[in-house]
């Protein structure tokens, strides 16, 4: 959340290839306090490139928080 935060796509995408390798965490299972998920708070935060790379790595743009 807080490469997402601070929109920094290098460090997010470094990231990813770490949670692919170890393949023990669900990315659209991670979520921040208030039921946003990743796609979310780059949605949120106005990172265009970040929610490109998010779905491209097949997260659900679909997904809803708490607030639907």
């Amino acid at each position: 959340f807080e490469a997402i935060r601070a929109g920094d796509s290098e460090e997010l995408a470094r990231l990813l290839q770490e949670v692919k390798r170890h393949r023990s965490v669900i990315l659209d299972c991670i979520e921040e306090f208030g039921d946003n998920m990743l796609l979310h708070v780059a949605a949120r935060e106005g990172h265009q490139p970040i929610v490109e790379l998010l779905v491209k790595e097949g997260l659900d743009i679909d997904a809803r928080n708490g607030a639907g």
